[in-house]
């Protein structure tokens, strides 16, 4: 409307229930006068069962989260009509993953191995916890700002459970893209 476009930057605070579990809250910005579209998200999600993110988030056949809680998420992004950058801190205990092959087939002793070397339960959850990922990800362009945001948070989970040897792509770009 009118009113809306006297404003140079139009914000939005929402705060729901996310499957159920206690919150999603998430503040937007939308500068209106570039014609880059840029918008910002600040995002905080609260205690879930880290498994529900699977059907989600679809984790592009290459991992899936076997078990774990998520005790708390930040994410922070910065996007425009081209390009989303950001980061993600994630507080999680009891991580364990499923990494998988190109025909979606679960790599049973590449997946224990991951999970001895990079989520051993044994240590304390203070310890586990806090773990910071990368957001990077290029808009296509015949897909929506929406669509945008999923791959953006897809990105940053992939590089916050993940451990970096097994991002060469993501880790790659980290560097990479203009705004």
């Amino acid at each position: 409307s009118l009113e809306i476009a006297k404003n140079e930057i139009v914000f939005a605070d929402v705060e729901t229930r996310f499957r159920n579990e206690p919150a999603l809250k998430v503040h937007f910005e939308f500068p209106l006068k570039s014609t880059a579209y840029p918008y910002n998200v600040d995002a905080w999600v609260g205690p879930m069962d880290l498994v529900s993110l699977n059907s989600i988030f679809d984790m592009d056949n290459s991992f899936s989260i076997k078990e774990g809680h998520l005790k708390t998420a930040r994410i922070r992004i910065n996007g425009n009509n081209r390009i989303a950058k950001g980061d993600i801190e994630m507080d999680y205990k009891g991580l364990k993953i499923n990494l998988k092959n190109e025909d979606n087939k679960v790599k049973g002793f590449l997946s224990g191995l991951a999970n001895l070397l990079f989520f051993n339960n044994k240590k304390d959850d203070a310890s586990e916890g806090g773990k910071k990922g990368t957001i990077y990800y290029p808009r296509k362009r015949n897909r929506s700002m929406y669509h945008q945001w999923v791959g953006a948070i897809k990105s940053g989970l992939r590089s916050a459970v993940m451990p970096d040897m097994l991002l060469p792509e993501e880790l790659d770009k980290k560097e990479g893209g203009d705004f």
